[in-house]
Protein backbone atom coordinates (compact mmCIF):
# COMPACT_ATOMS: atom_id res chain seq x y z
CA UNK A 1 0.00 0.00 0.00
CA UNK A 2 0.96 3.51 0.45
CA UNK A 3 3.58 2.95 3.01
CA UNK A 4 5.42 0.68 0.97
CA UNK A 5 5.23 3.29 -2.29
CA UNK A 6 6.72 5.97 -0.59
CA UNK A 7 9.75 3.79 1.50
CA UNK A 8 10.28 2.22 -2.26
CA UNK A 9 10.49 5.94 -3.80
CA UNK A 10 12.73 7.02 -1.27
CA UNK A 11 14.91 4.44 -1.41
CA UNK A 12 14.72 5.15 -4.71
CA UNK A 13 15.53 8.93 -4.10
CA UNK A 14 18.66 8.13 -1.38
CA UNK A 15 20.11 5.82 -4.04
CA UNK A 16 20.11 8.59 -6.65
CA UNK A 17 20.90 11.27 -4.00
CA UNK A 18 24.18 8.89 -3.34
CA UNK A 19 25.39 8.81 -6.93
CA UNK A 20 24.80 12.49 -7.25
CA UNK A 21 27.07 13.39 -4.38
CA UNK A 22 29.89 10.34 -5.14
CA UNK A 23 29.60 11.87 -8.79
CA UNK A 24 29.90 15.36 -7.62
CA UNK A 25 32.69 14.55 -4.82
CA UNK A 26 34.91 12.49 -8.05
CA UNK A 27 34.65 15.19 -10.18
CA UNK A 28 36.41 17.96 -8.23
CA UNK A 29 33.39 19.97 -7.26
CA UNK A 30 32.34 19.97 -10.90
CA UNK A 31 28.82 21.12 -11.31
CA UNK A 32 26.92 18.62 -14.01
CA UNK A 33 23.85 18.89 -15.65
CA UNK A 34 22.38 15.93 -13.91
CA UNK A 35 22.90 18.12 -10.70
CA UNK A 36 21.07 20.70 -12.49
CA UNK A 37 18.30 18.77 -13.15
CA UNK A 38 17.73 17.67 -9.48
CA UNK A 39 17.55 21.55 -8.17
CA UNK A 40 15.37 22.22 -10.73
CA UNK A 41 12.99 19.37 -9.78
CA UNK A 42 12.92 21.10 -6.44
CA UNK A 43 13.20 24.74 -7.43
CA UNK A 44 15.84 27.32 -6.59
CA UNK A 45 13.37 30.13 -5.53
CA UNK A 46 12.45 30.92 -2.02
CA UNK A 47 13.17 33.32 1.45
CA UNK A 48 16.39 32.65 4.43
CA UNK A 49 13.59 29.90 5.68
CA UNK A 50 13.43 27.84 2.28
CA UNK A 51 17.23 27.95 1.84
CA UNK A 52 17.93 26.63 5.08
CA UNK A 53 15.55 23.90 5.36
CA UNK A 54 16.55 22.67 1.82
CA UNK A 55 20.15 22.92 2.80
CA UNK A 56 19.27 21.32 5.81
CA UNK A 57 17.27 18.18 4.03
CA UNK A 58 20.07 18.30 1.22
CA UNK A 59 22.89 17.69 3.92
CA UNK A 60 21.03 14.45 5.71
CA UNK A 61 20.29 12.99 2.63
CA UNK A 62 24.10 13.31 1.15
CA UNK A 63 25.04 12.32 4.42
CA UNK A 64 23.11 9.03 4.39
CA UNK A 65 23.19 8.68 0.67
CA UNK A 66 27.17 8.68 1.05
CA UNK A 67 27.18 7.45 4.29
CA UNK A 68 29.21 10.06 5.58
CA UNK A 69 28.82 11.60 8.71
CA UNK A 70 26.25 11.46 11.02
CA UNK A 71 22.88 12.86 9.21
CA UNK A 72 21.29 14.62 12.10
CA UNK A 73 24.47 16.40 12.77
CA UNK A 74 24.45 17.32 9.44
CA UNK A 75 20.92 18.29 8.93
CA UNK A 76 21.63 20.72 12.17
CA UNK A 77 24.26 22.37 10.97
CA UNK A 78 22.27 23.00 7.60
CA UNK A 79 19.56 24.94 9.56
CA UNK A 80 22.34 26.89 11.09
CA UNK A 81 24.94 27.78 8.75
CA UNK A 82 24.24 30.95 7.82
CA UNK A 83 22.92 32.11 11.00
CA UNK A 84 26.40 34.92 11.36
CA UNK A 85 25.05 36.30 8.18
CA UNK A 86 22.41 38.26 10.63
CA UNK A 87 25.18 40.11 12.29
CA UNK A 88 26.66 41.97 9.10
CA UNK A 89 25.19 45.13 7.75
CA UNK A 90 21.76 44.36 6.02
CA UNK A 91 22.65 45.47 2.17
CA UNK A 92 25.55 43.37 2.45
CA UNK A 93 23.00 40.09 3.11
CA UNK A 94 21.46 40.43 0.19
CA UNK A 95 24.22 41.36 -2.27
CA UNK A 96 25.47 38.84 -5.03
CA UNK A 97 29.08 38.16 -4.12
CA UNK A 98 29.99 38.92 -7.37
CA UNK A 99 29.11 42.57 -7.28
CA UNK A 100 30.40 43.05 -3.72
CA UNK A 101 34.11 45.47 -2.78
CA UNK A 102 36.67 43.55 -1.30
CA UNK A 103 35.85 44.86 1.61
CA UNK A 104 32.50 43.25 1.89
CA UNK A 105 34.24 40.29 0.41
CA UNK A 106 36.16 39.72 3.25
CA UNK A 107 33.36 41.00 6.03
CA UNK A 108 31.38 38.42 4.11
CA UNK A 109 33.90 35.24 4.44
CA UNK A 110 33.63 36.31 8.02
CA UNK A 111 30.10 35.10 8.33
CA UNK A 112 30.94 31.26 8.82
CA UNK A 113 32.91 31.93 11.88
CA UNK A 114 30.35 34.80 13.48
CA UNK A 115 27.77 31.97 12.64
CA UNK A 116 29.49 29.48 15.22
CA UNK A 117 30.10 32.58 17.28
CA UNK A 118 26.35 33.40 18.05
CA UNK A 119 25.27 29.95 18.20
CA UNK A 120 27.72 29.19 20.89
CA UNK A 121 26.66 32.50 22.61
CA UNK A 122 22.95 31.83 22.05
CA UNK A 123 24.11 28.07 23.92
CA UNK A 124 22.34 26.20 20.97
CA UNK A 125 23.31 22.92 20.91
CA UNK A 126 25.02 21.72 18.04
CA UNK A 127 27.86 18.90 18.07
CA UNK A 128 31.37 19.75 17.32
CA UNK A 129 31.31 18.41 13.75
CA UNK A 130 28.41 20.84 13.12
CA UNK A 131 30.75 23.37 14.42
CA UNK A 132 33.59 22.69 11.94
CA UNK A 133 31.34 21.94 8.95
CA UNK A 134 29.57 25.51 9.40
CA UNK A 135 32.53 27.15 9.55
CA UNK A 136 34.00 25.41 6.65
CA UNK A 137 31.15 25.73 4.37
CA UNK A 138 32.88 28.17 1.99
CA UNK A 139 35.82 25.87 2.07
CA UNK A 140 36.66 23.80 -1.34
CA UNK A 141 38.52 20.48 -1.96
CA UNK A 142 40.91 21.97 -3.83
CA UNK A 143 41.69 24.84 -1.68
CA UNK A 144 39.88 27.74 -3.65
CA UNK A 145 37.30 28.71 -0.87
CA UNK A 146 37.38 30.98 1.89
CA UNK A 147 38.03 32.22 4.63
CA UNK A 148 41.47 30.08 5.20
CA UNK A 149 41.64 28.15 2.04
CA UNK A 150 42.29 24.74 3.43
CA UNK A 151 42.15 21.70 2.02
CA UNK A 152 41.60 18.14 2.98
CA UNK A 153 42.73 16.72 5.28
CA UNK A 154 41.74 20.00 7.81
CA UNK A 155 39.13 20.00 5.28
CA UNK A 156 35.98 17.82 6.49
CA UNK A 157 34.16 15.85 4.55
CA UNK A 158 31.21 16.85 6.12
CA UNK A 159 31.84 20.25 5.81
CA UNK A 160 31.72 19.36 1.47
CA UNK A 161 28.93 17.77 1.92
CA UNK A 162 27.18 20.73 3.61
CA UNK A 163 28.90 22.69 0.89
CA UNK A 164 27.54 21.07 -1.49
CA UNK A 165 23.76 21.22 -0.16
CA UNK A 166 24.15 24.92 0.79
CA UNK A 167 25.17 25.79 -2.96
CA UNK A 168 23.19 28.76 -4.36
CA UNK A 169 24.62 28.75 -8.23
CA UNK A 170 23.10 25.59 -9.53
Amino acid sequence: GFPVTIYREGKEMLKDCQEIVKSYILAGGETKDWYKSVVQSVGTQGDTYTHHTRVSTFAALFSIGLQVGNPEDLATAGLFHDIGLGELPEELQYKSYESMTRDEKELWAMHPAISVKVLKMKKIIVPLIGFEAIEQHHERYDGSGYPRAIMPPKLKPESLILAMAAYRDW
